[in-house]
């Protein structure tokens, strides 16, 4: 009986430690978040996108998916994921002078093309560290996946659960 316990009670932690993550599902992609999913949607300044905003987050990571459903053809592939990540590279440089881009590559996931990049900068006194991937998902629609953290935090677990093991439906 005291081993049936101590079962029950070793099953209940490990089960409550995956608790707080959420698998979503949607017409777009899906993946596990760290925690509960709210969305959102708006049109950009311009009126020229609307974007569909799911964010998650627990006591060590931020994470969120964008996306960008524009209203004209954007350039295929690299060239628009680079324009984005060029884009926000400028964007977080004006916002954190001393911004570091510690990783940029490029790559293809599930047949879409995407640039990866890896920020570091320092906001209130702390160091973060923020990983983006823009993919390219066809001329009018990107996706932003973007996960921040501590960077003394080391988020290499659910990054890859998040970012790597999504499902991209379309």
């Amino acid at each position: 009986m005291k081993m049936k316990s101590v079962l029950l009670t070793a099953t209940l932690f490990v089960l409550s430690a995956f608790a707080v993550a959420q698998n979503f599902t949607n017409n777009f992609f899906s993946t596990t978040f760290v925690g509960t999913v709210t969305a959102s949607q708006a049109r950009n300044d311009s009126g020229t996108s609307t974007q569909y905003y799911f964010d998650a987050d627990n006591s060590n990571v931020m994470q969120n998916v964008d996306i960008r459903l524009v209203d004209h053809d954007i350039p295929f592939g690299f060239a628009s994921t680079d324009f984005y990540a060029d884009r926000d590279i400028e964007q977080m440089t004006a916002k954190h002078p001393g911004v570091t881009v510690s990783n940029r590559g490029t790559g293809v996931y599930q047949g879409h093309q995407f640039t990866y990049l890896v920020f570091t900068y320092t906001e209130n006194g702390s160091s973060w560290t923020m990983r983006d991937r823009y993919i390219f998902i066809g001329s009018r629609e990107a996706y932003f996946v973007t996960q921040v953290s501590l960077a003394s935090y080391d988020d290499s677990a659910e990054w890859g659960t998040f970012a790597n093991q999504m499902n991209i439906v379309r």
